[in-house]
Order: structure tokens, then C-alpha cells, then sequence
């Protein structure tokens, strides 16, 4: 088994395991911790566009981050989030 192979049979196991909706707040915090761009825009946005994070939500999770992570973090999860949610607003 490739490398690529394996990262996705083991993320095909983790995301068909329930409570997925749990997982996406704490891979949203993750990735905002980590600060990568990329996996950030990703998962803020995948996590919208699935609807298992409303943007209210969002804003709540950023909000409470920034109290651990701090204002620079946090405003970056906040644009990534704004970002999103216009780009799917937009295709609707």
C-alpha cells in the first residue's frame, strides 16, 4: 500500500465513524492552531459547506479560540470563515 493510499483509507475509517460534526470543530481548532493556510481554507470551508458548522457557530468557535490562541489566529479563522461563506452563499 502507497503512502497516499494509506493516509486515505485511514481518514475513509475516521470519517465513517459517527459524530463527524464533533470531529470538524475540533479539525477546525486544529488546523487553526497548526496556522496553514491551506488545510485552514479547507476544513473552515468544507466544515460550511457540509453544514455541520453553521456560520453562527463558527463565529462562536472563533470567538472562544481566540480566548486560548489569541486575536491574530483567531482573525484569520474569522476572514477564512467570512471567505467561505461568501464563495457558498454565492454559488447558491
Amino acid at each position: 500500500m502507497t503512502r497516499d493510499n494509506d493516509l486515505r483509507v485511514r481518514i475513509g475509517r475516521i470519517r465513517s465513524r459517527g459524530d463527524l460534526r464533533e470531529r470538524r470543530f475540533i479539525t477546525v481548532a486544529c488546523v487553526g492552531i497548526d496556522d496553514s493556510p491551506l488545510p485552514i481554507i479547507s476544513h473552515v470551508g468544507s466544515a460550511l459547506q457540509s453544514g455541520d458548522i453553521t456560520l453562527d457557530e463558527m463565529r462562536e468557535l472563533v470567538l472562544h479560540f481566540s480566548a486560548y490562541y489569541g486575536f491574530a489566529k483567531a482573525e484569520h479563522l474569522d476572514r477564512t470563515a467570512t471567505e467561505a461563506w461568501a464563495r457558498i452563499t454565492s454559488a447558491r
